[in-house]
């Protein structure tokens, strides 16, 4: 696939990443700000029963229920009862919640709420992934040229097989961990504030995929990005997926290659041919008795 075709294709998927964004922005924005603003009235009129001294025995529930309605929306309430609302929703948080859903990372931080939106969520998904496999299909055979590229000079220094490729393997591992892991994992150190094992951990688990959602770039209610973070972070997954999906390509054709498979193939070509020989000896050698025979 040719490098225009690849950003022809980049083009219209973010394109779709942005119109994707306005819709979900129009249909879950006013509705967060709803539960952000019912949130605020309830803790704002718990807050001041504390302080008239005037608690009834439904106060505690009514506490408890708050708290948990909060958590689901990721509304963040400190221990002064302050309120702090997310944004999910702006157009942002919608460009990135676009991405993860396409990417089929779904990390499930944030989900629509509405049975528009999901439905909407359903048909965009099904018209979006596809686009994003042929996208990132162009871009992981721009990646496999280079390590092909980087393999014919591997060559020219070894006619081992197995060293080559680990040599391969080795330096696009090293190459992939250093440029989308461990550096990384240093920028959320430093923006999200969260400790490097934690920083590395998030990257690898997204990259891979598995996106379990315990840890999210973007979303700390208490924290104030820089505008378009989370759409660099984006651009970050999109590339590091390309790159990961090489180098797990790279790992299994080592372990396929070194497996017990690969080596019953070998014996089995190195018993064929001699069986081969030893079948020509014997037809030559019945050819030589009916050159004797009266």
């Amino acid at each position: 696939m040719l490098w225009k075709t690849i950003i022809l294709l980049i083009v219209i998927f973010i394109a779709y990443l942005l119109i994707g964004a306005a819709i979900f922005e129009a249909l879950e924005k006013p509705l967060e700000d709803e539960d952000c603003q019912y949130v605020q009235e309830r803790v704002l009129n718990i807050s001041e029963q504390i302080a008239d001294a005037s608690l009834s025995s439904d106060v505690l529930p009514e506490f408890k229920d708050v708290i948990e309605f909060a958590a689901e929306r990721g509304i963040f309430i400190d221990d002064n009862l302050n309120v702090t609302c997310s944004t999910n929703w702006d157009l942002e948080g919608s460009f990135f919640f676009c991405g993860t859903v396409l990417t089929t990372i779904g990390y499930g931080h944030i989900a629509p709420s509405t049975n528009t939106a999901r439905v909407i969520c359903i048909f965009y998904a099904i018209i979006g992934i596809p686009l994003f496999a042929v996208m990132f299909t162009g871009i992981g055979a721009k990646f496999a040229a280079r390590v092909e590229r980087l393999e014919s000079r591997i060559r020219g220094r070894t006619k081992r097989g197995w060293l080559r490729k680990t040599i391969l393997v080795l330096l696009v591992l090293t190459t992939f961990t250093v440029l989308f892991l461990l550096i990384p994992a240093v920028i959320f150190v430093q923006v999200e504030q969260w400790d490097y094992h934690i920083s590395f951990y998030y990257a690898f688990i997204t990259l891979t995929t598995v996106g379990f959602g315990d840890y999210v770039a973007g979303v700390n209610p208490e924290i104030d990005y820089v505008p378009v973070y989370r759409v660099m972070v984006y651009f970050w997954i999109l590339f590091g997926l390309a790159s990961a999906a090489t180098v797990i390509s790279l790992l299994s054709d080592l372990w396929m290659k070194a497996g017990p498979e690969s080596k019953s193939r070998k014996k089995k070509n190195k018993v064929e041919p001699n069986q081969s020989a030893r079948s020509d000896v014997v037809l030559e050698n019945r050819d030589t008795m009916n050159d004797y025979e009266f």
